[in-house]
């Protein structure tokens, strides 16, 4: 019985030490993009970026969108539950590229739950609007917002060196232990 239970425990011992950081799940990186369908002066053709989502908390923690001929949008203004065309009520997002509060890129998106980022997985309906001194100059209704891959855990090298040292000195000792008892009997 003895021996049972020392065996385990070295078992519970070396998991422990191999195991590998868990990657946290509840922080995703979306790609976004998009096209305007009007397009007053500018002649910019759509938008591209990335929209970091805490799921868990339903709340957006980073924000950078290019659009070409702008710094790009990295300053998040507000976000929030949203109504938008033809009355489809998902999530709103401003964001503010440092040339002042009349110029941002709005993005209005459908959401997973209703009117929450708990949970979200990504969309492909919304609109969005481009404002210059406070007038819309690119509106589109084309959107896509598509979760990154994941990114894969790597072990550090080193990292769990000490719990593999203490896991093989656990190892040595239930095995003289276990030899020892052999040869007495």
């Amino acid at each position: 019985m003895k021996s049972r239970l020392s065996a385990a425990v070295v078992a519970g011992a070396c998991a422990l030490a191999l195991s590998v950081g868990a990657v946290k799940a509840d922080i995703v990186t979306f790609d976004v993009s998009g096209s305007f369908n009007q397009i007053n002066s500018t002649g910019t053709p759509g938008f591209s970026g990335t929209l970091t989502i805490d799921v868990t908390g339903g709340t957006v923690t980073a924000v950078d969108i290019a659009v070409a001929g702008f710094p790009d949008f990295t300053i998040l203004e507000f976000s929030d539950s949203a109504s938008f065309g033809f009355g489809t009520i998902g999530w709103g997002i401003g964001v503010g590229n440092g040339n002042g509060p009349a110029n941002d890129f709005q993005l209005y998106f459908t959401t997973t739950s209703f009117e929450s980022l708990v949970g979200f997985t990504g969309s492909n309906v919304g609109q969005s609007i481009l404002n210059m001194d406070n007038s819309g100059i690119g509106v589109g209704d084309e959107v896509s917002i598509t979760p990154q891959a994941a990114a894969v855990p790597v072990p550090i090298a080193g990292a769990r060196l000490p719990g593999l040292v203490m896991a093989g000195g656990g190892l040595l000792g239930w095995w003289r232990r276990k030899r020892k008892a052999v040869v007495a009997a």
